[in-house]
């Protein structure tokens, strides 16, 4: 299991809070696996540093929630661009 911090755009992160929202799609960039740990950080949006990286500020705000499923571009989710993943995620057991 490997615990991911992301970036969670305010409405995003109250759907995901809510319970309305229970999947992601990101960037294919880490090795996500059934059973790991999104941390999920509250994140304003600013816009876009020179470097290409986002600007912007944390609420402070965060919650988790566990992979459940993994949809990538190879056929699961139809319409899915290459290169990003629909992770399935729930709150976590108590």
């Amino acid at each position: 299991m490997t615990l991911h911090e992301l970036k969670c755009w305010p409405r995003a992160f109250a759907a995901v809070k809510s319970g309305d929202k229970t999947f992601e799609i990101r960037r294919a960039d880490r090795d996500y696996k059934v059973g790991d740990i999104l941390l999920l950080r509250e994140f304003v949006f600013r816009g876009m540093g020179t470097d290409g990286h986002t600007v912007g500020d944390y609420t402070g705000e965060w919650l988790t929630r566990k992979v459940t499923f993994i949809g990538t571009s190879l056929g699961d989710p139809v319409g899915l661009l290459p290169g990003y993943v629909a992770l399935g995620i729930r709150a976590e057991d108590p």
